[in-house]
């Protein structure tokens, strides 16, 4: 049985699932390419972020970090929260999201595993303002690679409601 309102101590600390990903040298030049490096292919300042033999070094664009959490795993966590009342899924807004490299990204990186769980929620009053944190580490050596924290509202969930 869902709740009708939040219950902070039920959801904080709710792990909403892990998932899987590995990316490559072309992976994140893609992604390089689609946040506008290259734009101008006489600025060598993007070199280094789309061609893997720069001089330079291959480097990879630290914000490519924000793409490892899968948004449906957290949508559907969220939902199976038992702490969190039934919400429709239109009502969430994503507001802020902040992410801290523990060491520079790799060119590639084979099996990466993400863990999401919340670490905290707020009641807004007419929503409520749910943190969800998610720590990538390699799979192999388990070394924590970054911390992803996305900051998501939710419209009718707060006292107001």
């Amino acid at each position: 049985m869902k709740p009708e309102k939040v219950i902070r101590d039920k959801c904080v600390g709710h792990v909403l699932g892990e998932n899987r990903t590995s990316y490559t040298t072309r992976d994140s030049i893609i992604y390089a390419l689609g946040v506008g490096c290259s734009q101008d292919p006489l600025n060598d300042a993007d070199l280094p972020y789309t061609y893997e033999r720069h001089e330079d070094g291959f480097r990879v664009i630290p914000s490519f970090a924000t793409t490892f959490p899968s948004f449906e795993l957290l949508l559907e966590g969220l939902q199976s929260c038992p702490g969190m009342p039934e919400f429709n899924p239109m009502m969430l807004l994503h507001g802020q999201q902040k992410v801290t490299l523990f060491r520079p990204l790799e060119e590639s990186i084979p099996r990466l595993i993400h863990r999401s769980f919340i670490s905290d929620v707020e009641d807004k009053k007419s929503g409520a303002l749910v943190t969800v944190t998610s720590d990538s580490k390699c799979e192999e050596t388990g070394v924590l690679f970054c911390r992803n924290e996305c900051k998501l509202f939710i419209r009718g969930l707060g006292k107001n409601r």
